[in-house]
């Protein structure tokens, strides 16, 4: 848990860090999570350099076709 400045407000959020022994470069996240943080990013004004980036970042094609519609579509409601 870490301790964030949210406008002049303090709050507390759960954060994930993984371990460089953990990380595997080639693992490519899903194309409609990369959308669905990218969006988010975006909503929340983050640092232009940070959503270039989320951005950049190379995904791969989710192999179940269902839930990437359903996963896409979920992106499109909260734009």
């Amino acid at each position: 848990k870490v301790t964030v400045q949210m406008g002049k407000k303090k709050v507390e959020a759960v954060t994930y860090l993984a371990d460089d022994t953990y990380i595997e470069d080639s693992l490519r996240p899903l194309s409609w999570y990369k959308a669905f943080v990218l969006s988010g990013a975006r909503e929340h004004k983050l640092p232009k350099g940070y959503v270039k980036r989320i951005s950049s970042q190379r995904s791969r094609k989710d192999g179940n076709p269902e839930r990437d519609r359903e996963e896409r579509a979920k992106v499109l409601l909260s734009n």
